[in-house]
């Protein structure tokens, strides 16, 4: 009797090493298209806040605006993604309505187009891609604008 106790004892263990052998990396690939999903998320994200933050004053900053979003995303984010970059700023305006707007006032408009570029990095991206590389995921985000600079010529009384 004590033989049948063994031979159930080892069969359940026996059982539970082959059940885990599945289970783990399933488990495990879960998690990485979770972490991915998120960092993709992420990149889209700040792409948008990146667009409509260079869109909320003068076009001729709106690359430094959204540089300085990218830069305070990539302070909030260092752990989900390893380097996330400003690629470009268009601008639809073009550059002599810009400097005229600037010189002499009135309104320019316009739409800006920022895109963004992630680098994420996975345990298993690390396994199948050559060389170990980084996911790169790009975003692009559009957002329009209006903007209105009074004349600097003095107003006549």
């Amino acid at each position: 009797m004590s033989f049948r106790r063994q031979a159930k004892n080892g069969a359940s263990l026996t059982e539970l090493c082959v059940g885990l052998l599945v289970a783990i990396p399933v488990f495990l690939f879960a998690f990485e298209c979770a972490k991915l999903i998120i960092a993709m998320q992420i990149n889209d994200n700040t792409c948008r806040e990146a667009a409509r933050v260079a869109a909320s004053g003068a076009p001729a900053s709106a690359e430094r605006r959204a540089e300085s979003v990218i830069s305070r995303a990539n302070e909030e984010k260092a752990s989900m993604i390893s380097d996330l970059r400003l690629v470009s700023v268009a601008n639809t305006a073009s550059p002599a309505d810009i400097k005229n707007v600037q010189r002499n006032g009135g309104t320019v408009s316009g739409t800006v187009t920022v895109t963004t570029a992630a680098a994420i990095t996975t345990f298993l991206a690390r396994w199948l891609t050559p060389g170990g590389q980084f996911l790169t995921f790009q975003s692009r985000q559009s957002f329009p604008y209006t903007y209105v600079l009074p004349s600097p010529a003095p107003a006549n009384e």
